[in-house]
């Protein structure tokens, strides 16, 4: 029995591996069917040097994420290292990426959790990362409304971009109620004893846990250079992402006017506000289908296609893959501890 236990606990690292290869094997396929090794063979034409800088850049963006994420778990653990926080973002990706977008922030707040951060603390951490986040994000995204050329060149698919507008800020409304007027709390247990709410117990006791975590995120709250410099690394993070279509067409060779740089700029907004209100996960084929409706336009004639798959080997499959190997070569982070 001994020995059939020791086998079992040998195997699950090469088990682990060849299930992570097997992810990746998929969503290599699933690039290869979406599109033809014709067009793949654009690659062939890219800059090495500005193909460097975009494979670098798309994981620098989710590298700033984790370092965000560390800057807030340090107002609990002072000696919570950066490079956790980087490994724990790309795995929190890689779940993102594989399943719903929901639980990337569950496995974050579980895998803080597993770093001996307490529940409250955990959600303190990733619900004011969000918050902080989706508020550079709402920025960015008024320069969608603010662009006249896009809003006439684009007029049918401005109520979906609306939509997903809408859908970004509700979260972002009902978070930012929630973390920063704990009279909501008071209001809430107000409304239950009069109503006569049937889960009394379970309402009261979410009460609480709310209350527990408003106290823990105030603690955050008291450091301003820490949550200034939170929204200067989301801030850079968002400008980067958005930035690598013109780094896509740059490694291609692609000729684009001066005055065309903030029309790609915002065409990356806007994509990502259309393809936020569709529930596919990973967003294959509605994402590319959205690039070549949207960028066509501001691409010299031939030219989407190439910067396309460049940019969504930037936003999604390098990333992934990326986090699918630190996850390979985390021994202490497997899919059961990713579990509650």
């Amino acid at each position: 029995m001994t020995a059939l236990t020791q086998a079992k606990q040998s195997a699950k690292p090469f088990l682990k591996q060849a299930f992570m290869f097997f992810i990746g094997a998929v969503l290599l396929g699933v690039m290869l069917k979406t599109q033809s090794l014709d067009n793949l063979s654009i690659l062939l034409h890219t800059r090495p040097f500005f193909l460097c800088i975009l494979i670098f850049i798309s994981l620098f963006i989710y590298m700033i994420g984790g370092i965000t994420m560390t800057l807030f778990a340090r107002a609990y653990d002072p000696c919570f290292s950066f490079w956790r926080g980087i490994k724990l973002e790309f795995i929190a990706l890689m779940v993102e990426n594989l399943t719903i977008g929901a639980a990337g922030k569950g496995t974050q707040m579980l895998l803080l959790h597993r770093q001996k951060l307490t529940w409250e603390q955990s959600l303190c951490c990733v619900g004011f990362d969000f918050i902080n986040f989706q508020m550079v994000t709402f920025c960015f995204s008024m320069l969608v409304f603010c662009d006249s050329f896009m809003m006439r060149q684009f007029a049918v698919e401005m109520p979906v971009v609306i939509t997903g507008f809408l859908c970004d800020i509700a979260p972002l409304a009902a978070a930012a109620l929630l973390l920063y007027m704990p009279g909501i709390a008071s209001l809430l247990h107000f409304l239950e004893t009069k109503i006569r709410m049937r889960p009394r117990r379970q309402l009261l006791s979410s009460l609480k846990k709310g209350a527990r975590t408003l106290k823990q995120q105030r603690r955050i709250q008291q450091e301003p250079s820490r949550v200034f410099m939170v929204l200067i690394s989301n801030f850079i993070r968002i400008f980067f992402r958005h930035s690598l279509p013109i780094l896509a067409a740059y490694a291609l060779h692609v000729e684009i006017l001066p005055s065309q740089y903030i029309h790609l700029f915002i065409a990356s907004i806007f994509i990502e506000l259309m393809i936020s209100v569709v529930p596919v996960t990973g967003k294959h084929g509605i994402a590319e289908s959205a690039f070549l409706l949207i960028c066509t336009p501001l691409l010299p004639k031939g030219a989407c296609l190439g910067v396309m798959i460049l940019w969504r080997l930037a936003v999604y499959y390098i990333p992934t893959v990326f986090a699918i190997l630190i996850f390979m070569l985390t021994p202490d982070i497997t899919w059961k501890s990713l579990h509650p």
